[in-house]
């Protein structure tokens, strides 16, 4: 009797494997889509609208085969109400997320070559990491002193001190 091989860890490693080859030769074919007269501002219009487009399909196919198939445990299902507080939020990470970010990364680009843009790009956790270390120092540095310090009240009651023995000196 044949065993039936399972594909979903093959499908996953496949699937891993071509999300990082499309973002390490991000570099290189954007430069290269630079060179022949796409500047970056178009570049990136066209990638956010590939991918807000990819998301639309694919927030449709999923409502179809939502659709599709039988749900027992819940016959009617509810449509979940996103406030505008949240909408605008996404709107905003979106923006900075995103846009922002992909047009700092295409002007940067032009400016530079594939190389140096990709090993920029490949050190940023690097750089995130020395920065959220530098932080946590200067919060511990911060805390210390802040504990080191003489409270508001200890000061004023050494300033009373202070006046009462001048009080004092000066009377005799």
């Amino acid at each position: 009797m044949e065993k039936k091989r399972n594909s979903r860890p093959l499908i996953a490693h496949l699937s891993m494997f071509g999300a990082c080859a499309i973002w390490g030769l991000m570099a290189p074919l954007g430069k290269d889509a630079m060179t022949h007269g796409l500047d970056g501002l178009t570049m990136v219009s066209m990638r956010v609208a590939g991918g807000m487009f990819l998301f639309w399909v694919t927030s449709l196919l999923m409502q179809l085969f939502k659709s599709r198939t039988p749900n027992t445990n819940n016959p009617s299902p509810v449509k979940e109400h996103v406030p505008m507080r949240d909408r605008l939020m996404f709107c905003g990470a979106a923006l900075f997320g995103l846009v922002f970010n992909q047009c700092c990364y295409t002007i940067g680009l032009s400016l530079t070559s594939p190389i140096n843009a990709s090993i920029v790009t490949t050190s940023m956790p690097i750089f995130a990491m020395i920065l959220a270390a530098l932080a946590v120092i200067l919060v511990f540095v911060g805390v210390w002193q802040v504990t080191k310090s003489k409270s508001r009240r200890d000061m004023e009651r050494e300033a009373k001190r202070n006046a009462s023995s001048k009080v004092r000196e000066a009377s005799f």
